[in-house]
């Protein structure tokens, strides 16, 4: 319940008039006699006391409403209002920022210590071994021979699915030329897909034949010679390319794997013969190859 200032000022004299009240009235009793004196006096005393409550209220009012007009001013003007916008806005950036820079001495504590557990040690460089083959008995140089299509053979699933040939449903043919800065030499990937209607021993056959030049089938301006012929599915031939001006060799191991259901030939590139050397005027192609032949799809990659 609220209460306007004249209640207030009469609730505050009846509570300072109250005590003298009763002392009149006990005084009273007392002595009967003696009443009617400090009665008058009392009423004296309790008008002036009520004169100065009702100053002392009144300035008490006065200092209050001043108050509240100069919160309301100042909570009413634009400058004050912009102000404490700004500052909420600032202590909300600052915790933030706090914030944001706590997480990230966080995440560099992390990170030093991926550092820390992923680090190497130095490596001992190696030099590149080109793959070689010495004047030795047949059955050394057939061994190595087969070490390194064996090795190109173990690639053959990786090679299949970095080039997504497998997804092939239709005839693919793609060619890319690039420069390889470590080896210092042009690069060329090519991929190609066919469908077919032959058995795979038939499609496998036909392509075994063509690069061990056993069929009569003359391409232009390219020919292929048999050096070794280890058994029926390994052999070893010089490839040559001719161009104006310009011999290009290829010493190629070729070992042909039968699956059950596909025919895969790996080829690899000897880079040094001593039994059969380069042609010190021709240029060296390294080249790695893979056919795959299955039940509907000739791979070349």
């Amino acid at each position: 319940m609220e209460l306007d200032d004249a209640a207030c000022m009469d609730l505050l004299c009846d509570f300072v008039l109250c005590p003298t009240f009763g002392s009149s009235e006990s005084a009273g009793d007392d002595d009967e006699s003696h009443a009617q004196p400090p009665a008058k006096r009392s009423r004296k005393r309790e008008a002036h006391h009520i004169a100065a409550l009702r100053a002392t209220v009144a300035d008490l009012v006065a200092q209050r409403d001043a108050l509240t007009a100069r919160k309301q001013r100042a909570t009413q003007s634009p400058w004050e209002a912009t102000s404490r916008r700004q500052a909420a806005a600032r202590f909300a950036v600052e915790q933030e920022h706090a914030q944001l820079t706590r997480a990230v001495a966080a995440q560099a504590r992390v990170l030093t210590s991926l550092q820390a557990v992923l680090a190497r040690p130095q490596l001992i460089d190696m030099p590149l071994l080109a793959p070689r083959l010495l004047d030795a008995p047949s059955s050394l140089r057939r061994a190595t021979a087969e070490a390194l299509v064996h090795a190109e053979y173990g690639r053959l699933e990786s090679i299949v699915l970095s080039s997504k040939i497998h997804e092939a449903t239709s005839r693919v043919q793609n060619t890319s030329i690039t420069y390889d800065e470590s080896a210092h030499a042009i690069r060329v990937d090519c991929t190609m897909a066919q469908m077919h209607n032959l058995t795979v021993d038939q499609c496998a056959l036909a392509i075994w034949k063509y690069y061990n030049n056993l069929v009569p089938i003359e391409v232009k301006d390219t020919s292929f010679v048999v050096l070794e012929e280890w058994d029926a599915n390994l052999s070893y031939g010089r490839l040559i390319m001719e161009t104006p001006g310009v011999e290009i060799h290829c010493h190629v191991v070729q070992k042909r794997f039968l699956e059950p259901n596909r025919v895969v030939i790996c080829s690899a590139t000897i880079a040094h013969d001593e039994k059969f050397p380069y042609d010190p005027d021709a240029y060296v192609l390294h080249e790695s190859t893979w056919f795959v032949h299955n039940t509907t799809l000739c791979v070349i990659l």
